[in-house]
């Protein structure tokens, strides 16, 4: 059964309505962990269904935790294995197509409200840094970036902990048309993690210069940027170890080869 059917499948089985109640159906999202598709009803209303993949890297559980406190009743269903059906949010991914000035601190703004969840007591669990260090990742990355990773994690390991996104990239974001807002979506990668991940892995994620960076370190109380700066180096190393645990497909190839370009970048800047 391909992917649309099974989406299919699951909305019309965890809500009370019938395939004849569906207009249309569209693949918006094809990422590394989830697909999901928008549902256009009849009656006008949209809803997004997402399928989870690659569940044996993403702890799926961390999303329902915090689904009440984050996201206000928008999920109709949510699944331990990434499956979910929730209302849809009336916006667009800002792809930096008009102020970058106004965007990023509407960006900083909602990190920041994040970084401020009092979550815990959800038993959330805190981001491991070593979960893809082993014998077969120390073979075949170099030794000087392993050493600089332990390193910087070495001397910022009393850094506060708050609720993070931890994957906070143009693609988990939604600027809501109505309240002119950024809304993070897609959870399933939160732990609880230093106020520095979120800013340093957006920035990773993104082609924007370095001014942008010290722009939102800027805005963000009481932020250093020498520590932001270490952990977008931190981020590329993290996200270059999770490549390389993943199928090899040529998404993948091309994201990793991305990534290197990142990861070079960051060292050459902290490591001088």
């Amino acid at each position: 059964m391909n992917d649309k059917k099974i989406a299919i499948n699951l909305f019309i089985s965890k809500t009370n309505l019938n395939f004849k109640d569906i207009k249309k159906i569209k693949e918006i999202h094809l990422g590394y962990t989830n697909k999901s598709f928008l549902f256009i009803l009849k009656n006008g209303n949209k809803y997004q269904v997402r399928l989870g993949k690659n569940n044996n890297i993403v702890d799926r559980s961390i999303e329902s935790k915090i689904s009440s406190i984050l996201y206000k009743n928008i999920f109709l269903y949510i699944g331990s294995d990434g499956n979910a059906i929730k209302k849809w949010i009336d916006g667009y991914n800002p792809k930096f197509i008009f102020n970058k000035k106004k965007l990023l601190k509407k960006l900083i703004e909602a990190i920041h409200k994040l970084h401020s969840v009092q979550c815990y007591d959800l038993d959330i669990k805190k981001q491991d840094y070593l979960e893809f260090i082993d014998d077969f990742t120390k073979k075949i990355v170099s030794e000087k970036w392993i050493n600089l990773y332990l390193s910087i994690l070495e001397k910022h390991k009393d850094l506060k902990l708050v609720f993070s996104h931890n994957d906070i990239n143009p693609l988990n974001m939604i600027y809501e048309r109505k309240t002119k807002e950024i809304i993070l979506i897609d959870y399933e990668w939160a732990r609880l993690n230093n106020e520095y991940w979120d800013v340093a892995n957006f920035f990773r994620e993104t082609n924007l210069k370095i001014k942008w960076l010290k722009y939102m370190c800027s805005i963000y109380p009481d932020m250093d940027f020498n520590i932001l700066l270490e952990f977008c180096f931190v981020c590329s190393f993290f996200a270059h170890l999770w490549s390389l645990k993943m199928t090899e497909t040529k998404k993948i190839k091309n994201y990793r080869k991305r990534n290197l370009k990142k990861l070079n970048y960051f060292y050459s800047l902290i490591s001088n």
